[in-house]
């Protein structure tokens, strides 16, 4: 594999357009060809309408594909991908539920072929600097996350069952409960949910979750994500220990509070859009992605991705069931 990675991107929407925005700034990425059939021009020489085309004419030409196709369709998609050999960055979740996504993993091992599972919300700096400083805050007592996601702008489509199985808990609920994991070193033995909705939206799955976890340690974790009818997003996450705390404000801020000293540890540049400032996580996980190319592991994040999308699994299984069906 040459200095350069030629990737092609399936599926071109809000994802996948700032994959395509992100990596054609970058100077170890080329994306040769996209696919949707929904899309308007892209500056690319090969555009198709379904991906299984671009698979058949551009594979030979591509290093990797990066997977950002509605979560429906991932299998499907790894199975048709795999076959040509092309290693990947998956879009989380990998699949509508972590039987899914372990499909995708024992295919991936069958084929050989390298996956990396984009858990983007592990490559925001925010949350990189929050991590980093996490033993300051020493035993850790509680953690918190608000994601109240301003939907005004993004398409129906995230509240359709036939392209992404569920709502709010599995497309945002994968990042909160992946980053509970990461942030406490422990596993998730139960979990409650207080509220289920689609009262806002109403589209066919939930828009709106409310809930508690706890850890094996008995850490409690209380998490309430929605996608809200307006522009502005509220994206909170603490985390609360003996010693202080740590705050996030996701694409804004991180700082640590011990009594009275508030230390930032990391700040986003207050002129840039609230899209703009997704584009610095997602050049982090692109940048791991070609270092992951380049070595032995055969996954990554794919284990982390199971394990968040079965304690989500425990939800639609034994939460409220809602259905508009």
């Amino acid at each position: 594999m040459s200095n350069v990675i030629r990737v092609g991107i399936l599926g071109m929407g809000n994802v996948g357009r700032i994959h395509h925005f992100v990596a054609s700034q970058m100077d170890n990425f080329e994306v040769v060809c996209v696919a949707d059939p929904q899309m308007d021009s892209v500056p690319v020489e090969h555009v198709f309408d379904d991906y299984r085309d671009l698979l058949r004419e551009c594979s030979h030409d591509l290093d990797a594909v990066i997977n950002a196709l509605p979560t429906a369709f991932h299998l499907g998609s790894v199975e048709d991908t795999v076959r040509y050999g092309l290693p990947m960055l998956l879009e989380k979740p990998m699949g509508i539920d972590s039987g899914e996504a372990e499909q995708i993993q024992n295919i991936a091992e069958e084929y050989c072929v390298k996956v990396m599972v984009g858990m983007t919300g592990r490559y925001h700096p925010e949350f990189m600097f929050a991590h980093k400083f996490l033993s300051e805050i020493g035993e850790i007592m509680h953690v918190d996350e608000r994601i109240h996601f301003g939907s005004a702008n993004f398409p129906q489509q995230y509240v359709t069952r036939e392209l992404f199985g569920h709502g709010v808990g599995l497309t945002n609920g994968v990042h909160t409960i992946d980053r509970f994991l990461w942030f406490t070193g422990q596993p998730i033995t139960s979990m409650r949910i207080d509220h289920v909705g689609n009262e806002l939206l109403h589209g066919d799955v939930e828009d709106s979750l409310r809930g508690k976890v706890t850890f094996r340690d008995g850490v409690p974790g209380w998490f309430s994500l929605r996608y809200s009818p307006h522009t502005e997003s509220d994206y909170v996450f603490e985390i609360v220990g003996t010693e202080g705390m740590i705050r996030v404000k996701g694409f804004d801020n991180a700082v640590l509070i011990q009594g009275d000293t508030v230390t930032e540890l990391y700040e986003h540049n207050p002129d840039m859009g609230f899209d703009q400032r997704h584009f610095p996580g997602i050049e982090a996980e692109l940048n791991t992605f070609a270092t992951f190319l380049q070595g032995n592991e055969r996954t990554k994040h794919v284990d982390d991705c199971i394990r968040a999308q079965r304690v989500i699994d425990v939800f639609y299984k034994n939460g409220p069931n809602f259905s508009r069906s």
